[in-house]
Formats: C-alpha cells, sequence, structure tokens
C-alpha cells in the first residue's frame, strides 16, 4: 500500500458511531471517551465525536453532475454510474438536474432536468458515455459552476457533484491553478462534492484542494461497499448543510498532560493564525453528519510549555478542566459563530467506551498500513487480537465491512 494514499482520518470516520445527539439549542453534541492505547503502554487515548444537528426540512436539490469520462476512467465506470444513481435517487419533484460530461471536449447530457420522473434521470445517467481521451476538468467545472449560476436558486441545495480519478491534464492542470479557480467560485453559494475513483492514477493533492476551497466534501470510492458506506452515509448527508467552514480546535491542559498528538489530519492541521482567520476555507458539515478524532496523550504534568489556551496560569492549574474545545463555523447565512466544551476530568473519566474500542482499531490499522513512526508495537498479529476481541457485530461481518477488511489484510 502506498503509504502517500493513507488518510488515518478518514479510515476512523469510516465507521458509523453511535453518537449522542445535540442539544434543542446546540447545533452539534460533543462526545468524549477515553482508553488505553495498545500500541503504546506510556499513553492513552480520546475520542472525540462530534455529531450535527439533524434537520428534517425537505430542501430542493439543484445539481449538476460533471462526469469524467476520459480513458483513464474506463475501469471505474461501472462504479460511477452507480455512484451517480445513488446520489439521483434523493431527487424527485422540483429537484433539478444538469449533466456534463468531459474528456477532451464537454458535453452536455441534460440541462435542469425536473426529476420527477425517475425513469427519466435513469435514461440521463445511461446515456453518459464516449469514454477516451484526456482530461480538460476545467472546461467542465467552468459549465457546470455556470450552469447552476445562471439557474441559481436560493431557496436549493445548489452544487456540483464531480466523478472522477483527478487527473486534470488538459486546461488548469495545476493544483494551485485549481485552488485559484474554484477559490473564486466560493462566493457565489454553489457547493463542491467530490467523488473519487481509482488507485493507479488517482489525483489525490487535486480533489483535497478543490474539497478544502470550494465549500466541498470529498469522499473516495473503491468498491460497491463504498458506495453505501463513503458515498451514500457520508457524502449524500451533506445535501443539506447546517454549517459551513467548520474548524475545531483541541488543547489539553499541561497540569494532566506531558504531550499529545492527534492520530492523522496530516494535511488538514491549521495554524493558529488560520484557525482564526474567518475566511480560511475549510469543510462543512451535513445535516446529522458525524467527525471522529482520536487524540493520543501522555499523562503527567507537561513543562511551562503553554498553548494558547493555557498561557494563563490559572486556566493550566484549574482542577476540574481536563482540555478544552472550540468550534468555529459559519452560518448558513454566513455569520461567524464560536462554540466551546470544556472536557472536565470528571466527564472524561465518568464516560463509557462503546465507540472507543473501534476508534482504536481503526486508528491502529491506519498507523500500520501508512508504516507511521509512531505505530508502536501495532504489527498483524496485534490487529488480529484486536479484531476478535471486538467480535459480535452481524453488521461488521458483511462483505466489505471493516473488520473483514482489516482482518483479511492482517492474515496476508
Amino acid at each position: 500500500i502506498d503509504r502517500d494514499f493513507v488518510r488515518i482520518e478518514e479510515i476512523i470516520n469510516s465507521y458509523k458511531y453511535s453518537l449522542r445527539e445535540p442539544e434543542e439549542d446546540q447545533l452539534f453534541s460533543v462526545n468524549i471517551e477515553k482508553g488505553d492505547c495498545g500500541w503504546n503502554k506510556d499513553a492513552k487515548l480520546m475520542f472525540i465525536g462530534l455529531k450535527g444537528k439533524k434537520t428534517d426540512r425537505r430542501v430542493k436539490q439543484n445539481l449538476a453532475f460533471l462526469v469524467d469520462v476520459s480513458g483513464s476512467m474506463e475501469d471505474e465506470w461501472i462504479l460511477t454510474q452507480m455512484s451517480m444513481a445513488a446520489v439521483a435517487s434523493k431527487l424527485g419533484e422540483g429537484d433539478k438536474l444538469s449533466i456534463i460530461a468531459y474528456s477532451d471536449n464537454t458535453v452536455t447530457v441534460i440541462r435542469s432536468m425536473d426529476c420527477a420522473n425517475k425513469q427519466d434521470v435513469v435514461d440521463a445517467i445511461l446515456s453518459v458515455d464516449g469514454i477516451g481521451g484526456c482530461t480538460n476538468g476545467s472546461e467542465g467545472l467552468t459549465n457546470a459552476y455556470d450552469y447552476l449560476q445562471e439557474n441559481f436558486d436560493k431557496e436549493a441545495n445548489n452544487r456540483v457533484f464531480i466523478f472522477t480519478d483527478g487527473d486534470f491534464n488538459f486546461g488548469i492542470t495545476s493544483e494551485g491553478g485549481l485552488t485559484e479557480f474554484i477559490k473564486k467560485k466560493r462566493s457565489t453559494g454553489i457547493y463542491l462534492s467530490i467523488v473519487g475513483y481509482g488507485r493507479h492514477n488517482f489525483k489525490d493533492n487535486k480533489m483535497e484542494a478543490l474539497a478544502k476551497n470550494g465549500n466541498g466534501n470529498y469522499s473516495f470510492v473503491a468498491n460497491p461497499y463504498d458506495i453505501l458506506d463513503n458515498l451514500w452515509e457520508k457524502l449524500i448527508s451533506n445535501l443539506v448543510t447546517i454549517a459551513k467552514d467548520v474548524k475545531i480546535s483541541v488543547e489539553l491542559n499541561p497540569k494532566y498532560v506531558k504531550s499529545y498528538r492527534l492520530i492523522g489530519y496530516d494535511s488538514r492541521a491549521l495554524t493558529q493564525k488560520e484557525f482564526n482567520d474567518t475566511e480560511k476555507a475549510v469543510d462543512g458539515i451535513g445535516s446529522g453528519h458525524n467527525v471522529a478524532a482520536v487524540i493520543e496523550y501522555t499523562p503527567g504534568e507537561a513543562k511551562e510549555e503553554y498553548s494558547s489556551r493555557y498561557v494563563k496560569k490559572e486556566a493550566a492549574q484549574a482542577d476540574d478542566e481536563f482540555a478544552f474545545i472550540e468550534i468555529h463555523y459559519k452560518s448558513l447565512e454566513n455569520e461567524n459563530l464560536v462554540m466551546t466544551h470544556t472536557i472536565t476530568k470528571e466527564e472524561l473519566n465518568s464516560a463509557d467506551s462503546k465507540n472507543m474500542a473501534v476508534a482504536s482499531l481503526l486508528a491502529a490499522f491506519g498507523l500500520l498500513v501508512k508504516n507511521s513512526e509512531y505505530k508502536g508495537s501495532v504489527d498483524k498479529e496485534y490487529l488480529k487480537a484486536a479484531v476478535s476481541a471486538l467480535g459480535g457485530d452481524p453488521s461488521e461481518e458483511k462483505p466489505g465491512s471493516h473488520f473483514r477488511i482489516i482482518r483479511s489484510y492482517a492474515s496476508k
């Protein structure tokens, strides 16, 4: 496995955790759990799970499917059609759909079609063909955004879906050029969702740059099971956005923690300046969406190396404060908002561990396949034992499930 393709945070977030619903007056709930670190006897783990408020409101959809039909997509074509069908199955009367196919040139398959008739939608998806040629993705992006801007509906979710392996090799091709292009489109109020495919020619960096800078989110599909797990559960939930540009800061009290590190999220780390910058483009969160993180920490008192929260001595010495979470986000009306949550020692010590066992297994799996310098004592035997200890979940014994994938990897 190419370690550059391994994103431990995505492995951790691929599981559907059991998280508490937000309180009536809150947009997010904060779920905390503690556990032992199986690969480092001197450390502990803290699980943090955020759950977005679920809304039942029906939001009209105004979507543009931008479909890569270049030669590099040939092996991914069935998965691409299945993915388009999965998204389109959520559409109905009053929803609008455009489909643009691109390779050397772009072709408009349908434009602003009402989705009342499901068969018309299916026929439109099946009519996308012409695999071959190079990849003029920038021309396709321009057309997709132009279509939605011309038919913009302020009462709808106006969103471009890109289905691609990310190999933009004609038109704007550089990561920097694509980033600048998509940044200019953020102000239009159009969201972006990217569905990525492929193992050999996949341009992960370009897809992440587009998603991060375009009011976007990004999912990867490697097999039909991913369409249910990654695409259906995660990305389609974001058809109803509840918060934009969500940034999360976690600081642990140096009175109780010598050192700590976030597992994964290497390419998503922000400086303090970027965290406080209200114009910094990052991911949004959709209705009922979960975000999970695992922090490895070493108990004990740190030397006088306080972070921004704990520069003040009184904050560091607070007897009941173990950690502090700060969430910056924008409302749908672009109002800058902040939510904070103080984790007390009592909250941490009294929390159950229903999610921690799975989260720590997925973190260990990610550390091993990435061959991380922090993997400690994790090896294949460790994974086998950890999966066996978590046996008994019928949903995790299906083909493509987390446990079966890890068990198969550990047995080779």
